[in-house]
């Protein structure tokens, strides 16, 4: 093989390494470790603005602090916690006055994941060093795969080139490899070092925050709920006490209207029991009559006609009995005549 072509290929292997690490590097520099500095620093800012507002009113800090987030990173995050603020308004001696209370820690929108972990993409850049760990080993292992695929041992001549290309390629590799640890350690400590600083400066920030309103609006809502519910139950003592009676007054009219209405039905059951017994004793009269009359009446007829027809026969034999002296008066009279 020519040297030269040698020499080139012997240190391309290192140079795809080196290439890498650099690309990487800049891709780290310019995507996390400035823009993480850049938030520490807005966070940090806004923080100590929003602590220089603790004086005055609830309501005007709302407002200050929605002037601090507007065009910023978090107006849309202070946006959505604002809607969590209870505003109340409080009789005080200058009046009403309105007043904003927290009601969910600020660290609940404002967190670590939405505020540090999303914008600089801390999940690709965390294990960006493992990244270059690999590229370091994938140069080493290159670098000996083409000192191996070189080597002659056909001659002493040609085996001591093999060997002094072996152990350069080699070297070249360790020397890459080594750069890319050492990156690799850099980058892992400056990647977790702003990010603890970020997430330090946003804990301050939500601190502030939660400083700016008053808590406690949960416990208060909970102790008035408290207090009307006691006062709900002494009032249904009442009502069902006053229930309780006017249930009993009620079954006690119940009671006598029943009773009432007992003494109505059973008048008016006897009044009809008598009117219809009276009606069927009339009834029953008038039918025994008709029994009792009719035959009566039959057997008269029969009398009568009987007595009638003795009369007559009794009359027509003292007829008979008249005729028969007459005629026997006449005979006699003849007799002695002659």
């Amino acid at each position: 093989m020519d040297p030269t072509n040698t020499s080139f290929l012997q240190i391309l292997a290192p140079a795809v390494v080196v290439g890498l690490l650099i690309y990487f590097t800049y891709l780290f520099y310019n995507h996390y470790y400035k823009p993480s500095q850049a938030l520490q620093k807005n966070i940090e800012h806004m923080a100590s603005t929003l602590a220089s507002m603790k004086e005055g009113d609830a309501d005007i800090r709302k407002n200050g602090a929605s002037r601090v987030f507007s065009r910023t990173v978090f107006e849309n995050i202070w946006s959505e916690f604002a809607k969590t603020l209870h505003v109340q308004i409080v009789e005080t001696e200058n009046g009403k006055e309105k007043r904003a209370r927290l009601t969910i820690p600020a660290r609940a929108y404002f967190n670590v994941s939405t505020v540090v972990e999303t914008p600089l993409k801390v999940q690709y850049f965390k294990h960006l060093p493992g990244i270059l760990t690999g590229v370091g080993i994938i140069g080493t292992f290159a670098g000996l795969l083409f000192g191996l695929s070189n080597f002659d041992s056909s001659s002493p001549e040609t085996m001591a080139k093999s060997v002094n290309l072996l152990l350069s390629g080699v070297r070249d590799a360790f020397y890459a490899s080594t750069l890319a640890i050492t990156l690799a350690m850099l980058i892992t400590h400056l990647e977790k070092l702003q990010y603890r600083k970020c997430v330090s400066a946003l804990e301050e920030m939500t601190v502030v925050i939660d400083s700016l309103f008053d808590g406690g609006v949960e416990e208060e809502y909970l102790a008035a709920i408290a207090k009307q519910t006691k006062s709900f139950e002494t009032q249904a003592d009442g009502f069902r006490q006053a229930v309780t009676e006017s249930l009993n007054l009620i079954a006690q009219d119940s009671r006598a209207a029943q009773d009432r209405l007992a003494d109505m039905i059973r008048d008016a059951m006897f009044e009809a029991l008598t009117e219809s017994s009276r009606k069927s004793n009339a009834h029953f009269e008038q039918a025994l009559a008709r029994q009792i009359k009719e035959p009566l009446e039959e057997m008269t007829r029969k009398i009568e006609s009987r007595i009638s027809t003795s009369k007559i026969s009794n009359a027509e034999i003292s007829q008979k009995i008249i005729r028969a002296s007459q005629s026997t008066t006449g005979t006699g009279n003849s007799v002695r005549q002659e």
